[in-house]
């Protein structure tokens, strides 16, 4: 009950050590070992498009023909215009270009419902789109970037109690709750 909130909602990559937070919460796969990672819920990457979109271009067999497809861009992705698919245990790394790059999910979202090409999205954002038919998935389980939910926080001798009253009501809230591929 003591606990304040102060939400910040940004795609940037803060430093939370130098810009003072408490803890962020990423659809990602965490990099960054000064940090302690909490995983609160699986969120596997998807390549999804309209249907009409294929209806155009046609649909991609194999990741390499993305190359030659309209891709959109999120520059949140670390590897940005470099898509990486795991085929018959092997991995298969594109380099994709198309007409938008934006630092937004739910952006590449709506373009992609829009019919301008191909996008990779964790499945969530794009979970009810999918059961409309608005999108469909292209080329399943080839994505090779596992993702994940999860709390971060800065390594600490002491965790302050409202970091850790705030982290177990997280786990809290996502115990039981399926992700759409979780």
């Amino acid at each position: 009950p003591k606990v304040k909130l102060e939400l910040e909602l940004t795609h940037r990559m803060v430093d939370l050590v130098e810009e003072g937070y408490d803890l962020a919460i990423r659809a990602t796969r965490p990099r960054d070992s000064s940090l302690v990672v909490r995983r609160l819920a699986p969120a596997p990457v998807i390549a999804v498009a309209a249907p009409s979109y294929l209806e155009r271009a046609g649909t991609p067999s194999h990741p390499r023909e993305l190359s030659q497809h309209a891709c959109l861009v999120d520059s949140n992705f670390r590897d940005g215009k470099r898509w990486r698919f795991e085929v018959d245990g092997e991995e298969a790394s594109v380099t994709v270009a198309g007409p938008v790059k934006v630092n937004s999910p739910t952006a590449i979202r709506d373009l992609a419902v829009a019919g301008l090409g191909v996008a990779l999205s964790p499945d969530f954002v794009v979970e009810r789109e999918l059961a409309a038919g608005t999108l469909v998935e292209i080329l399943p389980g080839t994505v090779a970037l596992g993702w994940s939910i999860v709390a971060l926080y800065p390594r600490r001798d002491l965790v302050p109690a409202r970091l850790r009253a705030y982290l177990a009501h997280l786990v809290e809230a996502f115990e039981g709750t399926r992700l759409l591929g979780g």
